[in-house]
């Protein structure tokens, strides 16, 4: 699976206003607690992928994420892991998959001998994610107002952004919307 999105960072005299304008319509509001793994030299950073663990809702769900075919598109292969307590992050739940191609070949370049590296938690993030589902232009876009904050170690810095998923059509539907936003 591929995604297109684009990502909006708010300033925060801005905020208020940007939330009261994703409100006009009809909204859901979801916690959406992730946790972020890397090998330790960076292997899969090196080549644009991400490993996330995130609890959405009550539910977990391990995502990997490379660069895709064109700019601003990505691979992404979603895991439904269920309910239990925080799982650990397994590179081997995509395998099988253009994602999962990704990661090997991100291994292979850094650590060529590794089967299943040790992967380490770089950063979390705890955000609270109202959404609301837009056309434009022939395109079905999601509109996410995330608000929360990104730690890593003992830093903290607060989230304030506006994300423009496509869900269905052309891409230039979502980026005429990113503009009036």
């Amino acid at each position: 699976m591929t995604e297109f999105e684009l990502k909006l960072e708010i300033p925060p005299a801005r905020l208020a206003s940007v939330e009261a304008a994703l409100r006009r319509g009809m909204t859901r509001t979801q916690r959406l607690r992730a946790r972020y793994f890397d090998t330790a030299d960076g292997a899969l950073a090196a080549q644009g992928v991400v490993l996330r663990l995130r609890k959405e809702g009550r539910h977990w769900v391990q995502t990997a994420k490379a660069p895709g075919s064109r700019p601003l598109e990505r691979l992404e292969h979603n895991v439904a892991l269920g309910a239990r307590t925080a799982p650990l992050p397994e590179l081997s739940r995509h395998d099988g998959t253009p994602v999962g191609e990704c990661i090997r070949q991100a291994l292979n370049k850094h650590q060529p001998d590794a089967a299943s590296p040790d992967l380490t938690l770089v950063y979390q993030t705890d955000i609270v994610r109202l959404t609301r589902t837009v056309r434009a232009r022939g395109a079905l876009v999601e509109l996410a107002l995330d608000q929360g904050h990104i730690a890593a170690g003992n830093r903290t810095l607060p989230v304030r952004e506006l994300e423009l998923e496509l869900k269905k059509g052309p891409a230039t539907g979502a980026v005429a919307l990113a503009t009036t936003w």
